[in-house]
């Protein structure tokens, strides 16, 4: 029942859930119910509706996560959402929320500023543990997701499409070219135990 031990747990669900498919984590993850994401033999679905572009609406989105990687191995980044749930499930076992905190034992209801606020601690809190700086907010993980993709080679247009921007020039914004080192954060903050 250590605060930061499930702060770091729901930091690496948190990276799972939204880095690899540019999510949002305030918008896109706070009005997830435990009933939207399902377990088979061989991976994790997640279905949420998305924030579209420029605010105007939401629309349904299906989200897989391999159990296995493509050699066979174990998944990093099912073991961070089985682990999350796990303890999440221990917690809080009705269907409320799947983003809860056990701080004030209050569920992360949507609009709440206090879920940007936790997903901020949770990523400062991940960021220390691997020693980094704890310069990670809740809004890192979309700049992570477009610097990644653009450390990878994809086009702008790719990298826009992912985060639901109508403009490039936002999308520009978002791709860390300088500054901050971000290549390959991600591995390093999922890999924290």
């Amino acid at each position: 029942s250590d605060p930061t031990y499930y702060s770091l747990i729901r930091a690496r669900a948190w990276m799972i859930l939204s880095w690899p498919r540019g999510l949002r984590m305030g918008s896109d993850l706070t009005d997830l119910r435990r009933s939207d994401i399902t377990v088979t033999d061989t991976h994790i679905t997640l279905k949420l509706q998305i924030t579209k572009d420029a605010g105007r609406g939401r629309k349904h989105a299906v989200c897989h996560y391999p159990l296995v990687t493509k050699t066979g191995e174990p998944s990093v980044a099912a073991n961070a959402i089985l682990t999350y749930l796990a303890v999440r499930d221990l917690t809080h076992p009705h269907d409320e929320p799947l983003i809860v905190s056990t701080r004030t034992r209050a569920v992360i209801r949507p609009k709440n500023r206090d879920l940007a606020l936790t997903a901020a601690r949770d990523m400062q809190h991940l960021a220390t543990a691997v020693g980094l700086e704890p310069l990670w907010t809740a809004h890192s993980t979309r700049s992570g997701y477009a610097t990644q993709a653009d450390l990878d080679g994809r086009a702008v247009d790719e990298i826009q499409s992912g985060l639901r921007h109508q403009s490039p020039t936002t999308t520009l914004a978002y791709i860390n070219r300088g500054g901050r080192p971000t290549q390959r954060v991600a591995k390093t903050l999922l890999d924290a135990s």
